[in-house]
This record gives structure tokens, C-alpha cells and sequence, in this order.
């Protein structure tokens, strides 16, 4: 009985650690990836930037909205 009761606790000890450490891991790496991508959204972006993400609505389109009648 006290073979199985110092293997158990053993293993709590193995499971705590390692869930200390996984979640250690995730809160870095999340912090670090705040830390560098929200420093990137807080800059201006560049035209070239602006240009690829800026909507350029269908010729064809801007045709029948101008034709229609504004009654």
C-alpha cells in the first residue's frame, strides 16, 4: 500500500508540474505574440499597405448604379 501511495503521489507531482509548465509556455508565447504583432498594428500603414487592402468596386457595377433612376 505504501509502494502504490508514493507512486501516486510521485505522479500528482509529475501532472502538476507539467501542467505548471504548459500553461508557463502558452501565457510566454502568448505575451510574446501580443508583444510583437500589436506593436506592428499600432503603425501606420505604409500606401502600399493601404492600396492592397482598399476596395476597388466592379466597373460593370459603378455602370448600372449610375444608369438607375434616383426617384
Amino acid at each position: 500500500m505504501k509502494v502504490k501511495d508514493t507512486l501516486l503521489i510521485k505522479l500528482l507531482y509529475l501532472v502538476v508540474f507539467f501542467l505548471f509548465f504548459i500553461i508557463g509556455g502558452l501565457w510566454l508565447w502568448q505575451s510574446f505574440l501580443l508583444k510583437t504583432y500589436t506593436i506592428d498594428h499600432l503603425k501606420t500603414p505604409t500606401p502600399k499597405q493601404l492600396q492592397r487592402f482598399s476596395f476597388k468596386p466592379d466597373p460593370e457595377v459603378l455602370k448600372e448604379l449610375n444608369t438607375e433612376d434616383v426617384n
